[in-house]
């Protein structure tokens, strides 16, 4: 995930300078650190005591990122955290607090509400008002994971690790589809190592996630549905499809995550 972070770095029009890489592996630091022509550290107490960075990107493996992200703001610096953001709201509020405290601003992974697709269904949802119902789904081919043979807590790790994309997308339409302060409920969930699905509700307004690692083909696709038509965002395709009102339309264009999603 940090060398996915790098290239992206590259196309960052900013001018910044990758100062640093920490990993505890002498072997992955290195590497890392030649890939972004940068110095490798093997604590990250060291790395933060001797650059002093702006921003520090936490790309450590799911369930790891309290305690690097706590550590960067304690050293005053933004941080950019990989999802899952954290495990527990306890250390979200705790991470948010403390950015709050010393004026740095720390943020998840979510992408893919800076997808332009994403930024056009949104654009056009206004079209559709009143809105009624909002669609996440989510198929993903695990891939180093057979889910016919893998044991039930590999498959659940990687189902945890992957619905933060197909959720925070959900959750980010509701807010904008849906009166001004309704709060986002959750009001069913069920799930199996290999498949979540959620009702949620924000206003009058319906959520409906479901997340697989069995259907096939890959997917991540969200529906907004509404008295003036259905719209729908493919983010593999990086395209909206659908009917606003009585025209059909269909936007294409380039994306910031138009390949095939992975576990990051």
């Amino acid at each position: 995930m940090a060398r996915l972070h790098v290239h992206a770095l590259r196309r960052v029009p900013t001018p910044h300078v990758v100062a640093a890489v920490c990993d505890t592996s002498e072997a992955s630091a290195s590497g890392l650190a030649e890939l972004a022509g940068a110095v490798p550290y093997g604590s990250l107490a060291e790395l933060l005591r001797d650059v002093n960075p702006d921003v520090v990107h936490v790309c450590t493996p799911a369930g790891m990122h309290f305690a690097p992200a706590r550590q960067a703001l304690l050293a005053e610096a933004h941080v950019y955290v990989e999802k899952p953001f954290v495990e527990t709201q306890v250390e979200a509020d705790a991470l948010v607090a403390l950015a709050r405290q010393r004026g740095l601003l720390i943020c998840a992974g979510h992408q893919l509400v800076r997808d332009p697709a994403f930024g056009r269904l949104m654009g056009r949802a206004a079209e559709l008002q009143p809105v009624t119902v909002v669609d996440s789904y989510f198929a993903f081919r695990p891939p180093r994971l057979d889910p016919e043979r893998a044991s039930r807590r590999a498959l659940g790790e990687q189902l945890l690790d992957i619905l933060p994309h197909p959720l925070y997308t959900l959750v980010a339409a509701l807010e904008r589809c849906a009166p001004p302060q309704a709060p986002v409920e959750i009001l069913h969930t069920s799930a199996t190592p290999t498949a979540l699905h959620a009702l949620l509700r924000a206003g009058e307004v319906m959520g409906r996630l479901s997340v697989s690692l069995r259907a096939r083909p890959v997917a991540s696709t969200l529906t907004v549905t509404g008295a003036g038509g259905t719209l729908t965002t493919d983010f593999v395709r990086a395209i909206v499809v659908g009917a606003a009102a009585t025209s059909p339309i269909s936007f294409g264009g380039r994306a910031t995550a138009s390949r095939e999603p992975s576990p990051g």
